[in-house]
């Protein structure tokens, strides 16, 4: 009876954890409170199809995106990435046949509802009143970003061409390497292994390779009637298989398939794991589900970095930063502040500011807390690399009382080749907190202008 009633549990334990994905590579960020102007080099443009009717049903090939600095146009680096009607992704390259056959019954030329038009909000520029005539479009959409912390717009303009469309930009911001799954930007460049889907295992920053690989660290303890048990995993029991990537020239697109593999052979339903890449910083989806019996979920989520890049790290609520000593230490160098939101690391190869970003609903029933390290001679087994300096990262803690079902954060992190300066938090803040708002107006239709708000 004890037996099946374990089995009984391991099995329902499957819904529970519903995968970690990509697991904090680094660190994470807090709530935007500042309103005084600030920078916005980081963020993003992404507008839906659904907001660019004027274009809808054109032919993709055949869109460009401008702005203006005073009277002169430039083209700048955009992407539209595809979508079925299902919100699946059109693959620039599909690595499953599941996928394949989806793109290649769905993936279309032409502009739709689900698709995303993506630039860096960097790019954009100024209002004018003459686009049609300086870009000599068949249709012109004009594209308002309105920042809410600045309270400022910034413009671009969305051309079709009947025909013969001017060539394409030749800036790219990003890449991506598909044999040895490697991402690059100009600041970053993160790889993963090819035989384990979820560890990451290097890192360059500034030209210098500073990570040995990413850890999981689970534990599942579970309750049915007088019995009771745990469940132990670790970064080795995360399986999957890529789906897909879309490699544009603002933004990376990548999709993992995992699933976790308990004792017994039984493994959790498979996930979708979506990660976005930009010049600057990364989204990384984290679910976590519970479900009957289970009491409790914690985890573990660090990056282990080689060669001592990091010598301070500085917490939100700390004015001055804490120094990462190269005393070897198993205790947690940050266990006197649970309560901050944001952690950066910060070195001589430049620095590593993170959040993980939670719904204000789950704050009762789910624990987040910064975690760093600094060992040099332990090994902690399936890693095979002596020591830390340091392991950095989250600890994750579904409590007992916590209602059922999934627990779905994301964890944002942006990096710089610059060190770590106080105000440098708000900027990934801000995009998290306060995103920008976009209105798009169909201004010019065959030279003609009918001003229709979108």
């Amino acid at each position: 009876m004890m037996s099946d009633a374990r089995n009984h549990a391991r099995y329902n334990i499957i819904t529970l954890l519903c995968l970690l994905v990509l697991f904090a590579t680094t660190t994470p960020l807090s709530y935007a409170t500042h309103a005084e102007a600030m920078v916005r080099e980081i963020d993003p443009v992404v507008v839906s199809g659904n907001k660019l009717s004027g274009l809808m049903g054109r032919t993709i090939d055949n869109i460009r995106v401008f702005s203006f600095r005073g009277a002169k146009a430039a083209m700048i680096p955009f992407q539209i990435d595809q979508k079925d009607s299902s919100g699946n992704w059109m693959w620039d390259s599909s690595m499953s046949a599941v996928a394949k056959e989806r793109d290649d019954a769905a993936k279309k030329a032409r502009l739709n509802a689900n698709d995303e038009l993506v630039f860096m909000l960097f790019d954009a520029g100024d209002k004018t009143t003459d686009s049609h005539g300086a870009i000599a479009a068949e249709r012109v959409v004009e594209i308002e970003i309105i920042d809410p912390v600045n309270h400022t717009s910034h413009w671009a303009y969305a051309a079709y061409y009947k025909s013969d469309p001017p060539p394409l930009v030749s800036t790219r911001y990003m890449r991506y390497r598909a044999k040895d799954q490697t991402v690059i930007s100009p600041v970053y460049e993160f790889s993963y292994s090819i035989e384990n889907i979820a560890v990451m295992n290097n890192l360059i920053l500034n030209g210098r390779s500073i990570m040995d690989r990413t850890k999981v660290r689970g534990r599942l303890d579970w309750n049915v009637l007088f019995f009771n048990g745990t469940v132990e995993f670790n970064e080795d029991a995360i399986e999957g298989y890529m789906e897909g990537y879309i490699d544009g020239p603002v933004r990376t697109v990548t999709r993992t398939v995992d699933h976790l593999r308990l004792d017994s052979g039984i493994n959790t339903p498979e996930v979708n794991s979506d990660h976005l890449y930009y010049k600057h910083h990364s989204e990384i989806p984290l679910l976590l589900s519970k479900v009957y019996p289970v009491n409790q979920v914690s985890m573990l989520a660090t990056t282990d970095y080689r060669n001592e890049p990091f010598d301070a790290v500085y917490i939100d609520g700390v004015d001055t930063p804490i120094e990462i000593k190269t005393t070897p230490s198993d205790d947690n160098l940050l266990a006197d502040y649970n309560d901050a939101t944001w952690m950066a690391l910060d070195g001589r190869y430049g620095s590593i500011l993170s959040v993980v970003i939670q719904p204000e609903t789950l704050n009762a029933y789910l624990s987040v807390s910064p975690y760093l390290f600094q060992d040099k001679n332990t090994s902690k087994p399936p890693e095979t690399y002596r020591g830390s300096s340091p392991e950095a990262g989250y600890r994750f803690r579904i409590l007992p009382g916590a209602p059922g079902g999934d627990y779905v954060l994301t964890i944002a992190y942006l990096l710089s080749t610059s060190p770590f300066q106080r105000g440098d938090e708000r900027k990934l803040l801000a995009m998290i907190n306060n995103p920008l708002v976009v209105k798009a107006t169909l201004i010019a239709d065959k030279g003609g202008f009918n001003n229709q708000n979108l």
